[in-house]
């Protein structure tokens, strides 16, 4: 076969598999005509200029296409070996072979080579794209110098892209890289033709389904220009003009409509990538220069005017022409190819555009009135982000407003790609509303877009209470538009459509914005005539939205001023606003007399959440403290009359705002507005304690960790309060009553106890008991002391097992602070009985956790407290008391511990006299075999205390063993007959051992023991029981709780 022939079984095999436009049948140009039998007979120089220009103009179009085809078989392409196939076998070689008779007939490589070049550089790191370099005289062709090394190059494979992306940037040498931008830009253009053509044919049933040699095009195209961008910014710090100039008309042409009457659609509508080019590179030139009003205006309108084209034929080819207009796509569409989604996709990805090109031409003086169109909702004093708003065209706004279901758009792009849109939606709304002004009627789509763009579920976040949120502004420009508006009855009815959609949402920001816009207004100095007809013009908004009263349904009897003077004074007109309204007006007067008439309506209408929230927000927010003060003391009535607003509290966010206000307070220093806060943290927590089990067991919005968390802050609060104020003064008096009714004992006992675990292991209480108990047991403290009697009978009052970990040891670290204060002068007084039996119940129940939690070392501790209180009458009526209950416990560990804490060196002669009487009872209440092994320990420890240095231990435990059968059945006696030598050693008055016990236990002890074992019969069985018993200690009772060594007082014995 000729080489031609291959040639035509290669367009056809691409006809086959990889587009239509390949077919050579009929007159299909340019194939035709380039690959005909009548192409042999073709002879460039014997052909006329125009003859050659229409053949240069189809093989441009013919080197396009094959490099479209190429770039379809992309991932299969690694080397030139896998070419070498059976003709017509695949994508590669039937390009190959196309090609090669384009170079070998009509020397494309010589006249043809910028199309060439440019046609295959998408590819330029292919074998292909460096055999194409190699056959061209790149000296001709000053604009591609830089391909010159590539050309020359042994064993190199492909050309970098960043190598091209920094000669594009250049401007140097002839403008090289201003046409290698053009040209790039030139090929995605192509790409997107190339695709419009295969639509023309039939060849794609869905348009977004481009070819992929075709997408390559276009983001080949698309990375040059972003890198290039980035290099040219980054060495110049800006873009060139002439870049500018170069990429503009390219970005109209991918983002705007067609202009054309023979051409119905543009390339951009019917090739998605084709205006997705022309998108991204408006967000790259934008984030990268300075534009011109005038060009963000053609970008931002262009922008919205292709996407309003490319739905419009999404509606075209649609099945059903009657899209369902209630159906939400963001929800029920879940295929990414039905129509409602492709909408709201073209919908998003423009507005997202449009947004970059807008918020980064942002004022921030809200003031600004461009085409006298207002663009900016005011700003109110406690938003933080300055003016909402962004600069956006009249000509791109009256775009925007005719995107299908934008609403639904916005909150897609709000909850779906979490953009930020406020500053959008506060223009749409401003600009929307501005237009009522500019025109005698309003259109009704337009305010049907407003209150859609309001009410829209999934735009919530935007109007629901929030540091930045925008009902308090858009309410305050409302009321502003209103004043302009004058007499216009029908349009100010539409604006009070927009004031109740915004108090349905947010009733309490709302307020806040109605009294901004009523206090500026009244407080600006003008002609009273004007003032009047403006006031006016307010009313008719507010009673539209129901803020007050309309002026014919006032009751009768009520006492009317003159006709249409009613409104003649300012005063006149504030106080003719609603409580919740009032609450927000700059007067302090007023303001207070709004608390005071909202307290007076719930007590004869009852409470609802839209009363308390305005309250809530006076008591955090408001800067005079009489004004908070009048608000806390009206949350606490309202919520005492009314058990129904109970529930209000457990809102995360309200609850959070009690405990913000308490802390504000504290800080703030103000003893009166400190109590009122008290009062009312008292008051919550009461209701939180108990309401906590009715709450938990409905629990519908997940808050009850937020709840327990800010009732615990607060606790912790009021603690730290307690702790820095004097105990007789107004302020000690009510942070006591405020803690009590947040920790006193109450009706609701499952609350309490889950609510006061919280706050004992909290680190703020412990670190404030710790110093309460550090100071009581170093200082005379007396205001400590009452603190923590009052913190203790709180606490031991909760109902339930609740003392446990680090909460239990601190209650008995408090316990035993103040039993180690009772002297003699405080057990003579009336109240020590009360206290002792208080002290005494504790101390019980706290050991008694212990022992069943098997914390032996901190038994010890505690058992070694209560053995050394120094005041005689204390020990017998508390301690002893409680030492000896624990017997009864059942505790196998608890008899050991006495020996233990007996044993150890610091134990005081007066602990050990006190505890060996413990162990006497102890050993009274035991089991005979119990008892048995018991004894055998005690005797062991005892003598032990022999070696003790200080004479009055060793006399007492000389005295425990002459008293030794007192502690002993006759019939364990007779069992333990090998220890009767040593006790007659012992107790022996004229026994030496005995005097040398007194005079130097530890040096008479080894004789002794010594003595008692070889001078007796039984010497042997006598040896056997010490070593028995002391194997005993150390197997059985050495290690006492799970990984933690305990018995350092046996071990010393031992």
């Amino acid at each position: 076969t000729t080489l031609r022939d291959n040639a035509a079984i290669s367009l056809q095999y691409l006809s086959q598999h990889c587009s239509p436009l390949f077919e050579m049948s009929g007159t299909n140009l340019p194939w035709q005509t380039l690959y005909g039998s009548k192409s042999i007979k073709f002879e460039r120089g014997l052909n006329t200029a125009d003859t050659n220009a229409k053949f240069d103009g189809m093989i441009k179009d013919a080197l396009f296409l094959l490099s479209s085809a190429w770039g379809d078989a992309a991932s299969s392409i690694s080397s030139s070996s896998s070419t070498k196939v059976q003709l017509g076998g695949n994508i590669p070689s039937s390009v190959l072979h196309a090609l090669e008779y384009l170079i070998q007939k009509y020397n494309v490589h010589v006249y043809n080579a910028e199309n060439l070049l440019v046609a295959f550089l998408p590819h330029h790191e292919t074998f292909l794209f460096d055999r194409i370099i190699q056959l061209m005289d790149l000296a001709q062709m000053p604009q591609w110098a830089f391909l010159r090394p590539y050309s020359a190059a042994v064993g190199v494979s492909g050309v970098a892209r960043t190598t091209i992306a920094k000669w594009a940037a250049s401007t140097k040498d002839n403008g090289g890289g201003i046409v290698i931008m053009r040209r790039v830009c030139e090929l995605a253009k192509r790409g997107a033709k190339i695709h419009c053509l295969e639509i023309e044919v039939g060849f794609h049933a869905d348009m977004r389904d481009v070819r992929r040699g075709v997408s390559i095009f276009i983001s080949f195209a698309a990375a040059i220009v972003a890198e290039a961008l980035h290099i040219q910014y980054s060495t110049v710090g800006s873009i060139e003009e002439s870049m500018m100039r170069c990429l503009v008309p390219f970005v109209l042409a991918a983002v705007e409509p067609s202009d054309s009457k023979r051409q119905i659609w543009s390339l951009g509508a019917l090739c998605p990538e084709w205006r997705t080019f022309g998108q991204i590179t408006t967000s790259l030139l934008v984030e990268k220069c300075d534009l011109s009003e005038e060009l963000c205006e053609a970008f931002a309108t262009g922008i919205l005017r292709g996407a309003l084209e490319s739905i419009n034929l999404i509606r075209s080819q649609s099945m059903d022409d009657r899209l369902d207009e209630s159906d939400n796509p963001v929800e029920s569409s879940s295929s990414s190819s039905s129509p409602m989604q492709s909408i709201l996709d073209v919908s998003a990805n423009a507005i997202l555009s449009m947004i970059v090109l807008v918020l980064n031409n942002r004022p921030r003086d809200e003031n600004i009135k461009d085409d006298n169109v207002r663009r900016y909702l005011p700003t109110i004093k406690s938003q933080r982000d300055g003016c909402f708003g962004c600069k956006l065209p009249s000509s791109s706004f009256k775009c925007l407003m005719k995107l299908p279901d934008l609403p639904v758009t916005l909150g897609y792009l709000l909850e779906v790609k979490e953009m930020e849109i406020k500053h959008l939606i506060s223009t749409i709304l401003a600009m929307g509303i501005s237009s009522f002004t500019t025109s005698t009627s309003a259109d009704k789509e337009v305010i049907q877009t407003l209150v859609d763009l309001i009410e829209e579920p999934s735009l919530l976040n935007v109007w629901l209470p929030s540091v930045n949120s925008l009902t308090a502004p858009a309410t305050a420009f409302i009321i502003e538009t209103a004043q302009e508006l004058k007499s216009a009855k029908g349009l100010l009815q539409n604006l009070g459509l927009l004031l109740t959609s915004l108090k349905n949402i947010n009733a309490t920001e709302c307020d806040v914005g109605v009294a901004f816009a009523v206090t500026k207004a009244s407080s600006i100095q003008e002609k009273k005539e004007e003032k009047t007809t403006k006031l006016k013009s307010i009313r008719s908004v507010l009673e539209a939205a129901g803020f007050i009263e309309q002026q014919g349904k006032a009751k009768r009897g009520q006492k009317e001023r003159k006709g249409e003077n009613s409104m003649d004074t300012t005063d006149d007109f504030d106080l003719m606003l609603p409580p919740s309204v009032a609450l927000e007006h700059a007067s302090t007067h007023l303001r207070l007399g709004a608390v005071a008439k909202l307290t007076l309506e719930a007590g004869k209408h009852g409470v609802t959440e839209k009363d308390m929230i305005p309250l809530i927000r006076r008591y955090v927010l408001d800067d005079d403290t009489s004004v908070t003060a009048a608000a806390a003391e009206a949350l606490v009535t309202i919520t005492l009359n009314n058990p129904s607003s109970e529930i209000f509290f457990f809102q995360k966010e309200v609850i959070r705002e009690i405990d913000f206000g308490l802390k504000k307070w504290t800080e703030f220093g103000d003893e009166k507005m400190l109590c009122s806060a008290l009062k009312l943290s008292g008051i919550v927590c009461k209701v939180v304690k108990e309401k906590m089990m009715d709450f938990l067991k409905e629990d519908q919005d997940q808050s009850v960790e937020a709840v327990i968390q800010y009732y615990d802050s607060m606790v912790q609060e009021m603690v730290k309060i307690l702790g820095s104020s004097d105990n007789t003064s107004t302020l000690g008096s009510t942070a006591k009553e405020a803690f009590h009714n947040a920790a006193g004992k109450g009706p609701a006992e499952d609350s309490l106890s889950l609510l006061i675990e919280t706050v004992v292991q909290g680190e703020t209480f412990q670190a404030m008991m710790r110093r309460f108990i550090d100071s009581v047991s170093r200082d005379d403290d007396l205001k400590q002391e009452h603190l923590l009697w009052f913190f203790l009978r709180n606490f031991m009052n909760c109902p339930g097992d609740i003392l446990v970990g680090d909460g239990l040891i601190l209650i008995i670290d408090a316990s035993v602070a103040l039993l180690q204060r009772c002297n003699d002068r405080l057990v003579k007084t009336d109240s020590f009985k009360e206290d002792a039996s208080f002290l005494r119940g504790t101390l019980e129940k706290c050991l008694s956790h212990l022992l069943y939690s098997g914390n032996v070392e901190e038994s010890a501790v505690i058992v070694a407290d209560l053995c050394t209180v120094k005041s005689d009458t204390a020990y017998e009526e508390i301690s002893r008391n409680v030492l000896s209950s624990l017997n009864t416990t059942g505790s196998s560990l608890y008899p050991y511990i006495l020996l233990e804490v007996l044993s150890r060196q610091d134990l005081t002669p007066q602990g050990v006299e006190r505890i060996l009487s413990v162990i006497e009872l102890a050993a009274s209440s035991m089991g005979t075999k119990e008892r048995k092994s018991f004894i055998r320990s005690v005797v062991i420890c005892v003598i032990a205390l022999c070696s003790r240095t200080d004479l009055s231990v060793r006399q007492h435990a000389i005295g425990f063993l002459i008293n030794y059968e007192k502690c002993v059945n006759p019939g364990v006696r007779a069992q333990e007959s090998e220890l009767s030598c040593i006790l007659a050693l012992i107790s022996s008055s004229e026994s030496s051992l005995r005097s040398s016990l007194m005079m130097d236990g530890l040096g008479a002890l080894p004789k002794m023991l010594s003595t008692a074992i070889y001078r007796s019969d039984k010497h042997e069985n006598l040896r056997k029981l010490f070593l028995t018993t002391c194997a005993e200690l150390v197997t059985k009772h050495l290690v006492l709780d799970n990984k933690i060594l305990f018995g350092k007082g046996i071990c010393h014995s031992i």
